[in-house]
This record gives C-alpha cells, sequence and structure tokens, in this order.
C-alpha cells in the first residue's frame, strides 16, 4: 500500500486468529483532520478552496525543491500562490510595526523580499551579536554554495530546505487564509561561523539561529496579492542550545494547532514512515519496556472504542526488524547521505533520535487521536 491509500493493512495473529488491522494513512489522517478544521474554523479557511486533489498533486513541487536542494527553486511555489491574503498595512508601515517590536540582545533583523530572492534589508546589529557584516549573511552561504563563507551545518542544511519547501507550500496554498504580520513561523538551526569576529563563535565552529519570520502580503503589478516579503527576526545562540530542526507556527490558539497540525502531517506524508510505526516510537519516548508501551497503547485504543490490537512480542519484533530499517533508510534518502555516510541504527533510541531529527516526533497529541480512532479490526 502506498501513502496515498486510505488505509494500511497488517495481518497479526491476535488470540490464535488471523486477523486484519487497518491503519489509517497519513493522507486519510490530513484530510479528516481539515475536513473537521474547515467546520470548526471556517474563518481561518478560504472558501473558495478547490479540493485535497490538488493539494496532493502540488506536493510533486514540494518533493522536487527539495530534491533539487537550490533555495532560488523556492520561487516556485510564489507563481502559483492563490491562498486569501489581507494586506491590512502598507509596505512602510509595516516595516515600521515590524522594527517596533522589542528587541532582545541576542537579537537582529532582515526583511527578505521573496520575488527577488534576496534580502532587502540586515539589520546593522548583526555585527554586534553575531560578529558579521550585513553583507555576508545572504542565501549563497546559507545554502552552502559559497564555500568562503559557509553558513550551514551539514547535518541541518537540508532538513532545513525540506522544511522551507512545506512553509512555502502552506501560505501559497489555496487553503488557508492569511493577514500580514499576523501569524509568526518559527525555526532553529545551526550555521557556520567562520566569518565571525566575535571569538566565542569562530571559535566554537558553529553557532544556533533562530528565525521568528513574519509574512507581508501587498499587491503585484498584475492586481493580484501574494506574499511579497517576509520580515524576520534573528536570535543567536550558542551551538549547545540547540535540539532538533523541528519548525513551529506561532498564532491565535485555534489557528496555531491547525498550521502546526498541517506542517507535520505534510511533512510526515512525503517522508512516508506510516502511523503505527511513529505511535511506537513515540511511546519509546516516554516508556523504555516494550511490555509498558504494549500497555499504554492498548489502553488508549480501548478509550476510543477499539479492542486492544497490540502484543508484547510483535512490538518488540517491530522495533528489531522493521522500525529502525525504516527510520534509517528515511533519514538516509531524506538527508542525502552518501554511500560512505549511512545513519545504520542498532538501537530503538537511535531511532526516536532519528524520528526527531525528521521532525516526526513528539506527534502532536491531537493527531494521536485520530490515528488511534482510525484503527479497526476485521
Amino acid at each position: 500500500m502506498t501513502s496515498g491509500d486510505k488505509y494500511s493493512v497488517q495481518d497479526e495473529l491476535l488470540s490464535g486468529k488471523k486477523h486484519k488491522i487497518y491503519y489509517p494513512t497519513w493522507r486519510s489522517i490530513l484530510t479528516s483532520v481539515l475536513d473537521v478544521g474547515r467546520i470548526k474554523h471556517s474563518k481561518e479557511f478560504n472558501p473558495d478552496f478547490v479540493g485535497y486533489q490538488k493539494m496532493f498533486e502540488r506536493l510533486d513541487m514540494v518533493n522536487s525543491v527539495i530534491a533539487d536542494r537550490n533555495p532560488v527553486n523556492l520561487m516556485k511555489f510564489l507563481a502559483n500562490a492563490d491562498g486569501v491574503y489581507n494586506p491590512i498595512l502598507s509596505l512602510d508601515e509595516a516595516c515600521a510595526r515590524f522594527k517596533s517590536i522589542s528587541v532582545r540582545r541576542n537579537e537582529f533583523f532582515a526583511i527578505f523580499d521573496l520575488y527577488n530572492f534576496k534580502h532587502r534589508e540586515v539589520d546593522t546589529e548583526i555585527n554586534t551579536v553575531f560578529g558579521m557584516q550585513p553583507e555576508d549573511f545572504n542565501i549563497p552561504a546559507m545554502a552552502g554554495v559559497d564555500p568562503t563563507n559557509p553558513l550551514f551545518h551539514v547535518r541541518d542544511n537540508n532538513h532545513v530546505m525540506r522544511w522551507a519547501s512545506i512553509s512555502y507550500f502552506t501560505f501559497t496554498l489555496d487553503l488557508f487564509r492569511w493577514v500580514s504580520l499576523e501569524d509568526q513561523y518559527r525555526i532553529r538551526f545551526r550555521v557556520g561561523t567562520k566569518k565571525s569576529t566575535h571569538p566565542d563563535f569562530s571559535d566554537a565552529k558553529y553557532a544556533a539561529l533562530e528565525k521568528l519570520c513574519f509574512l507581508f502580503f501587498d499587491r503585484t503589478d498584475d492586481g493580484s496579492t501574494k506574499p511579497i516579503f517576509h520580515f524576520d527576526k534573528w536570535l543567536v545562540y550558542n551551538e549547545e542550545e540547540f535540539d532538533y530542526v523541528r519548525p513551529s507556527w506561532i498564532s491565535t490558539r485555534d489557528r496555531q494547532a491547525l498550521l502546526n497540525n498541517f506542517i507535520y502531517l505534510i511533512n510526515a506524508y512525503i517522508i512516508g514512515i506510516p502511523p503505527q510505526y511513529l505511535l511506537l516510537l513515540n511511546e519509546k519516548q516516554k516508556n523504555d519496556r516494550n511490555k509498558a508501551i504494549t500497555q499504554s497503547l492498548n489502553e488508549q485504543l480501548i478509550s476510543f472504542g477499539n479492542e486492544a490490537v497490540f502484543i508484547e512480542q510483535q512490538v518488540a519484533d517491530c522495533f528489531a526488524k522493521t522500525i529502525r530499517k525504516k527510520t534509517s533508510h528515511a533519514m538516509n534518502v531524506w538527508d542525502f547521505r552518501s554511500s560512505d555516510d549511512l545513519v545504520r541504527i542498532n538501537s530503538d533510541i537511535e531511532a526516536v533520535h532519528v524520528a526527531k531529527t525528521l521532525g516526526l516526533l513528539p506527534i502532536p497529541e491531537t493527531l494521536i487521536r485520530y490515528i488511534l480512532q482510525g484503527i479497526s479490526l476485521i
């Protein structure tokens, strides 16, 4: 079965009888989440949304941009941007409001021109907080294509690109309504510090940057309203303050949950590790013993009106024979590992770490409910 099918099927021996367990796929979970969201929170969605088929077809563009690993290709999304965009403010007003936001001691700002795909302005404060010149803070350096200024980390770069593609896909899709400066996209990743004049950063070789991104929408030359700029607050940290490349949207409570569930599900869908395996990995974060994992999942299933389907020995076999192999394969594919640099997973804890690196753990609590409710036994 593929990730596009409504259900995946797994044969299991339960209570001495042969059964088929039907698990929901990421595609079916995604459409269910959106169906519910469009009913409960209609004001957050485009009333003229044309449907899921086009949305899934446009994921081919996400995959191609990731495969090319050229950030300029993100501009492909802008040509097809058809969400509902409300500027509210003029560009001058938006810039003034953005720059008036309280400044922290480890912060500088940048304004990025989406259509020319370069920074329109980089705050000179970057020199004070990071020891770099504004002109050295640019896309080629951050994408790893400027050998004189490697402003990237080899273990983060591909994951940053994957999440950037998903974020561009999200705000250019005809699914959501957007208002200038209303939502904030946050992501933290490591960068090289070769050009930093601060000894603490240059000696360490790497630092962590956190981007707080605000979108601005305006009319284009053809009269349509499109995403034009994003205004970024950049926070500078020591490398030790980095965990995983895992972005999040910050907005009003309901909208924030919708956006974060959406980008999680899109990421899970394109990576392709089925929900049932991530469900086990999600429990492995909390319980090291397979017996405890089995009991916890069965109790959750029963609470949703399902039968207990998980068996301890099968859980153990699944980790050893399937999950380790699937997570290592996914990491090698999506991190573009060479044959002499492949990830080889030898323990369940290593599988958990890889799933976190891929942005698959933890599963949002609201989505666990959809997975468990979607399990059926015949």
